[in-house]
Formats: C-alpha cells, sequence, structure tokens
C-alpha cells in the first residue's frame, strides 16, 4: 500500500530538505507536518508545502 502524499514526500526529499525544516518555514512543529501528511492533503496545504520546499531551495543556494 503506498503512503498518503507520497508525491510530497518525495518532492521535499528530492529537493534535499528535512521535513523539520519545512515545518519550520511554515511556523508549525514537526509534528503537525508529520499528521498532515498522514492523511490526503488538502490543495491548499499541498501548496504550501511545495511554497515552503521552493524557499528553502533558494536559501540553500
Amino acid at each position: 500500500m503506498k503512503k498518503p502524499n507520497a508525491d510530497v514526500r518525495l518532492f521535499v526529499k528530492n529537493k534535499g530538505v528535512y521535513l523539520w525544516q519545512v515545518a519550520e518555514q511554515l511556523k508549525i512543529s514537526e509534528a503537525t507536518l508529520i499528521r498532515w501528511l498522514r492523511k490526503p492533503l488538502r490543495d491548499d496545504k499541498k501548496q504550501a508545502i511545495i511554497n515552503a520546499v521552493n524557499e528553502l531551495e533558494k536559501k540553500m543556494c
């Protein structure tokens, strides 16, 4: 069985950032982000995570 939000998890991993960094960027706890990822995400939350990852990627360069 495929994990919910496998696409989001893979996106984060491929960008070379950690979930704790994404949570920090979103100003939420890591536990909250992990809870979000347990169930299918609403589009607004998925987009917020993608935006946070992209911002983190810019900071790393």
